[in-house]
């Protein structure tokens, strides 16, 4: 069954046979299993999307399917919002003291209006970069904000800081010494944390996609009074499948992640398109094949395809693929980034 709700919320998200696979998630009482999963990969918003655009459509969901997708968008519309506010504050505070930041993942797209709508994608930082002799100076007006760095709670963001904590703040400060970004910066109530980047990529991929070159091929904004730079459609493929599919371990345990699959379904529109990276041409055709149900013939695409079925249709398989994924993923970036060995080991091991 897990296989089965993997499909159809997979091919739900990519518009396809929507009549037939509403009908199967009816009959057979699979929308609680597929409302949990969206909920888990954080595409609920993109799957109302997907489903609400059509009248005929939207109307033989269930009603109570129909209320939980409403209000789940409703919510992260007025979210969205929220953070688009505050993401004006902080770049507005950064051209005061002339530094022009560059908006990475989904800050950029928030700020130029380039999804569907406001509410299509839950956002869940606010990610800036800035040229690395701006990094110190960015920092402290980010802090000036009233952001404050937090503890840092098994990889997760804890209780905020007292400023006058210097022991604590150095703790968390050096856990991220060597990360391509700096510790985040949380405000009380804040809908968002603020990343502020040393890299767009992890240093695993920082020598392919030199820091220089990013900001060389990026594409500037004035919008609202702000200035910003964003990623070109070419970084932001590229972004996608090297940082949040490669980078993250998807790839490695045999995982789709699901809101970076509507990304790329949303970045390389319209269709088809080539790629000159096999590892673009593979992604894309792997989203191909389990979002739009277009069968690949490129072997290692098929490969995925099937280790990622294994996945849901064994949950000892799962289990076993995810932690010999794991296992070699943490290997790879401990080889490109020797110094996070020890954080590494302390969060396998906890």
């Amino acid at each position: 069954m897990r296989w089965q709700v993997f499909q159809l919320l997979s091919q739900m998200l990519g518009g396809q046979n929507l009549a037939a696979h509403i009908a199967t998630a009816s009959t057979l009482n699979l929308w609680p299993a597929v409302l949990t999963l969206s909920s888990y990969s954080l595409v609920t918003p993109n799957l109302y999307w997907s489903l609400s655009q059509d009248k005929t459509i939207w109307q033989s969901l269930p009603q109570d399917t129909q209320e939980y997708l409403s209000n789940i968008f409703e919510l992260n519309t007025l979210r969205n919002e929220t953070i688009l506010r505050e993401t004006h504050r902080v770049i507005a505070a950064l051209n005061a003291q002339n530094i022009r930041p560059f908006t990475l993942k989904n800050t950029g797209e928030l700020l130029n209006q380039r999804t569907p709508h406001i509410g299509y994608r839950m956002q869940t930082d606010i990610d800036l970069m800035v040229q690395p002799q701006e990094l110190d100076k960015a920092y402290a007006i980010i802090q000036q904000l009233d952001y404050n760095i937090a503890q840092e709670q098994l990889g997760q963001h804890g209780p905020i800081l007292n400023r006058a904590d210097n022991e604590n703040i150095a703790n968390v400060e050096r856990e991220y010494q060597h990360h391509q970004h700096l510790a985040p910066l949380i405000k009380a109530g804040a809908a968002a944390s603020v990343e502020l980047h040393r890299h767009a990529y992890t240093p695993r991929f920082q020598k392919k996609f030199l820091l220089q070159t990013l900001f060389e091929q990026a594409s500037s904004h004035n919008v609202d009074d702000l200035q910003f730079l964003t990623m070109s459609a070419c970084q932001r493929q590229q972004h996608l499948v090297y940082h949040s599919y490669i980078g993250d371990g998807f790839q490695a345990r045999s995982e789709l992640p699901l809101r970076t699959a509507c990304d790329w379904l949303h970045t390389t529109n319209p269709r088809p398109q080539t790629f000159s990276d096999p590892q673009l041409t593979n992604f894309d055709a792997l989203i191909k094949y389990l979002l739009l149900d277009e069968p690949s013939k490129l072997g290692a695409v098929n490969r995925q395809r099937k280790h990622i079925e294994l996945r849901h249709r064994s949950a000892i398989i799962g289990a076993l693929l995810a932690y010999c994924g794991k296992l070699k993923h943490g290997v790879i970036n401990v080889m490109y980034n020797p110094q996070k060995l020890r954080k590494r080991l302390r969060l396998w091991f906890s």
